[in-house]
């Protein structure tokens, strides 16, 4: 199963592009892994999200087991003076 998702928007931008097969191997497993940026604009601050995933699912009669390993890199920025302490405790990070 593939999935393509995108949103446009003035503060919005998302791209997510998901590819699943629901039978791995021919099992009762499912595997699958996804791809995506997204970003965001606020007054106070922006920031932007890019990363990918890989899932594994196990599906038994009496046991489902889900695994995924995630990795993204989170970019703030045009943060403000009046933005609040989370936003630039994130910055500050970056």
């Amino acid at each position: 199963m593939e999935t393509l998702k995108f949103k446009l928007g003035q503060e919005t931008k998302d791209l997510r592009l998901g590819l699943t097969d629901p039978y791995f191997l021919g099992y009762r497993y499912s595997a699958g892994v996804d791809l995506y940026r997204e970003s965001r604009s606020f007054d106070t601050y922006s920031y932007e999200i890019m990363g990918g995933d890989i899932r594994w699912k196990g599906i038994e009669p009496e046991l489902r087991l889900d695994l995924l390993y995630k990795l993204e890199t989170v970019n703030v920025y045009d943060v403000t003076d009046d933005a609040s302490y989370f936003v630039m405790s994130r910055l500050e990070k970056n």
